[in-house]
């Protein structure tokens, strides 16, 4: 368990706080953000204290954990990427600590020793870091899983967070009781999420949070990152976002003519941040991005940003969103034609975050191209007959993408092709009643998810009867109606109660007719000329 206490300074002396180091291995100096003056120092050798805020006064020994320099590494790690945003430097080493502002700091003592103060994950007084007189906080290692540097990082997050002014996150029932201190967070995995400042030992996800606390009741929320970053109380404020945040302001990131491929290194540090980048295709190909959150360890250990890439045309049109439902990293793997183009990254809720408050930190982008050796289209074959006075239309695709749609093309030379009608990447088949009784030819032309455009062969087939002045493409609509017209005509639709429901202009050629108003039923399209009327029904489905 974690604890902190709130205490009355002024009744408390702040006279005889000492720390002596013991005689241990420093381990790997490690600083995250060198140039900020407000720091949480990880101490890790060892340490003598007395000071009359601990122990009642009486000295306490605090032996060292004995973490290896790998051990100490990934413990520095999930600590610094917790307090990564802000302008505040995470280290290890002792001289740095030495010589920052003594009311812009905090020493957190990694200690077995612990029967001085009892069964807890460890303790600290809520807004040390900025008391100025030295009194550290403690995380007691033995007892988090034999000092495990995962669950004891965690802890040291919380005390630390505890220092700089926040209070637990705690969980309420609907009726506003109390239903744990530490909001325990939800789900397992990658994706699990919990508070620092509640119970995250054993989740993926362990972030600052905007929620109630048990100290101020369960309608007023504790919004940890404004606490944090608070310059007037903390001095600490946020890290300077690095990359511009729309196409505009765009970073631009740059193959290798060596190695086809480029790597971008940097960080979501609000919860609103988008990081923009460009970059240029040189030839067609295969283009490949993973986005990977900064962490710890296997399996995204100790990982605070869930990804989200977006991918966009060169003006700006979004191509598509990649985003994983079970991990927190995000791959694109798609073809693209040679040209220039954006993509954005920022972080994204999931299943068990209830918002994407926290979902920050660093990750890297790794990129690169290969030169297409096939088309990701590899077939795409038609076919038709002419059958009840149709002419039916089947096709075959092999794909390597999605299909976004396929437009339907048909021509009188076999030469000009114009579209006949647009269907959904997934259709396989369309039937066409032809206007009169010339030869039609048909293509198709299938565009995939990233607007490559593919052709299919051409096919003809024998001209039928037409009606001669109008056709209605099909009998069976469900959002319009295509009509085919040999001249312009005055149309109106009825319903089979003769309630008008559309009326219009037909134009020489195709038009389109929205119905997505019409109740479902049959009805009556009616062509209008001069000195004739023509009467045809259809179905809306």
């Amino acid at each position: 368990m974690k604890t902190s206490f709130t205490l009355l300074i002024w009744l408390i002396a702040v006279t005889g706080i000492s720390t002596t180091l013991n005689a241990q291995n420093p381990g790997p100096k490690l600083n995250s953000y060198p140039s900020a003056q407000p720091t949480i120092y990880l101490d890790f050798d060892g340490e003598t204290v007395t000071t009359p805020y601990w122990n009642s006064g009486n000295t306490l020994v605090c032996a060292s954990p004995n973490y290896t320099d790998a051990q100490i590494t990934v413990f520095f790690n999930k600590v610094a990427e917790d307090y990564r945003p802000f302008n505040i430097n995470v280290t290890t080493d002792s001289a740095v600590y030495a010589i920052a502002p003594a009311n812009k700091r905090i020493r957190v003592i990694v200690t077995p020793t612990y029967q001085w103060y009892g069964m807890a994950g460890g303790v600290s007084y809520v807004g040390s870091f900025r008391w100025g007189n030295g009194v550290p906080a403690f995380v007691f290692s033995s007892l988090l899983a034999n000092g495990d540097p995962n669950l004891c990082a965690d802890a040291a997050s919380h005390e630390a967070g505890h220092s700089l002014g926040l209070n637990h996150q705690s969980k309420f029932n609907a009726d506003c009781s109390l239903n744990a201190e530490y909001n325990p967070g939800t789900g397992t995995g990658q994706t699990s999420w919990a508070p620092i400042m509640g119970k995250s030992y054993y989740k993926t996800l362990s972030l600052w949070y905007n929620g109630p606390s048990s100290s101020n009741g369960c309608n007023s929320s504790q919004d940890d990152m404004s606490i944090i970053s608070n310059v007037s109380t903390n001095g600490t404020g946020y890290r300077t976002d690095g990359v511009g945040d729309n196409k505009n302001s765009a970073a631009a990131v740059n193959f290798s003519q060596a190695t086809q491929a480029f790597s971008q290194s940097e960080m979501i540090n609000t919860n609103t941040d988008v990081d923009f980048y460009s970059f240029i295709m040189p030839t067609s190909g295969t283009f490949k991005l993973s986005a990977l959150p900064f962490n710890a360890g296997n399996n995204n250990m100790g990982a605070n940003l869930d990804i989200k890439v977006n991918l966009y045309k060169s003006n700006g049109t979004l191509l598509k969103t990649y985003v994983s439902a079970t991990t927190l990293d995000a791959t694109v793997d798609t073809a693209l034609t040679a040209g220039s183009y954006y993509l954005s990254v920022n972080n994204t809720t999931n299943a068990n975050t209830p918002a994407n408050y926290g979902i920050v930190g660093a990750y890297t982008m790794n990129g690169s191209y290969i030169i297409s050796s096939g088309l990701p289209i590899y077939a795409l074959d038609l076919s038709g007959i002419v059958q009840n006075n149709e002419h039916q239309l089947s096709w075959k695709i092999i794909a390597d993408e999605p299909i976004k749609n396929i437009t339907v093309e048909q021509s009188k030379d076999g030469k000009n092709f114009s579209t006949l009608y647009v269907l959904d990447g997934n259709a396989r088949n369309f039937a066409s009643r032809p206007f009169d009784n010339s030869n039609t030819y048909y293509r198709l032309k299938a565009v995939t998810e990233a607007d490559v455009a593919y052709f299919s062969n051409i096919i003809s087939l024998k001209g039928i009867a037409g009606r001669g002045k109008f056709n209605i493409l099909s009998n069976v609509v469900r959002n319009d109606i295509t009509v085919l017209s040999d001249n312009k005509y005055q149309y109106r639709i009825a319903d089979i109660s003769g309630k008008v429901v559309a009326t219009g202009m037909l134009n020489n050629g195709t038009t389109r007719i929205s119905l997505n108003n019409a109740a479902h039923g049959m009805y009556f399209l009616q062509v209008i000329s001069d000195d004739e009327k023509w009467t045809e029904k259809f179905i809306k489905q």
